[in-house]
């Protein structure tokens, strides 16, 4: 077996310096399949009062004479209130979706602070280095992964509409609340359909690129015999540290070999206080 041959497995120290480096494993795909089932729950939860909101706003503004005093001031105006309210549901969503990529990353990495990372990297905008990983393997594997990836979305809303085709097709000669409710329990239960596959599938990316990872920093004979040497140190500091325990026992010795006598306790019994006199004299 080669010495250049990676067949042992990382050490603490490596696992440190790649960290450091940025080198984690992580998979992408648990940050969406998270940020995805936090979309769907959430939408799932605030779409029936987000719509009694609305139709309370609508309901307010016709009740006011909307339609009796329609000018552009009217318009304006709850334009605006309409606009404002859009706007603070969305910045709601949107902060959760947010924080949920923040922790499915958290989860994986841990927090990881690289300055380094933030530095511009001209590297990045070679076109040689990135034709080269356009056509590598990784890119194909990736792009396999992306096609099979869709196909299996595809087969799962097929099977969705295949399912209630028959209730599609009489969509058009039912009433509207009727379409609205079929169509509102149609997309939640395919929503939450999408976010099961995508979990299954990030679980396992995620297994994928952890065997990869574990795979890439594994180490040479050589390297971990240089580590071993580095952190016991030179002869010459192995040298020293023995010299200053030896040093060090010595002393020890000494100590305990001229240790001080201590005086009978006034408190201990009369049969149990022996001076050294009494104690030949039971010897003998």
């Amino acid at each position: 077996m080669s010495e250049l041959e990676r067949t042992e497995k990382a050490t603490p120290r490596k696992r440190q310096k790649e960290r450091q480096k940025g080198n984690v494993a992580k998979s992408q795909e648990i940050v969406a399949a998270l940020g995805l089932l936090v979309a769907v729950v959430t939408l799932a939860v605030s779409s029936k009062s987000s719509a009694a909101a609305a139709f309370e706003n609508m309901r307010s503004a016709f009740a006011n004479g909307f339609i009796l005093q329609a000018n552009e001031f009217s318009f304006a105006s709850e334009g605006a209130k309409l606009i404002s309210f859009v706007l603070q549901k969305l910045a709601g969503f949107f902060l959760l979706i947010a924080l949920a990529s923040v922790v499915g990353n958290v989860l994986q990495t841990g927090f990881l602070i690289l300055p380094k990372k933030t530095l511009p990297d001209f590297k990045r905008v070679n076109p040689v280095v990135n034709l080269k990983r356009f056509f590598s393997a990784t890119s194909f594997m990736q792009a396999l992964g992306g096609l099979a990836r869709t196909i299996l979305f595809a087969s799962l809303v097929a099977v969705a509409i295949k399912r209630d085709a028959q209730t599609i097709v009489a969509l058009p000669y039912a009433e509207p609340i009727d379409i609205v409710l079929f169509s509102s329990s149609f997309l939640t239960r395919v929503a939450y359909q999408f976010c099961a596959l995508a979990i299954i599938l990030a679980v396992v990316d995620y297994g994928i690129r952890r065997w990869k990872y574990e795979q890439d920093i594994r180490m040479t004979r050589q390297e971990l015999s240089d580590e071993i040497k580095e952190e016991s140190g030179s002869p010459q500091t192995r040298g020293r540290r023995q010299e200053a325990r030896r040093t060090l026992m010595n002393s020890i010795d000494a100590i305990s070999g001229t240790a001080p006598t201590f005086p009978v306790s006034p408190f201990q019994p009369k049969q149990d206080r022996k001076t050294p006199e009494n104690n030949k004299g039971t010897r003998k």
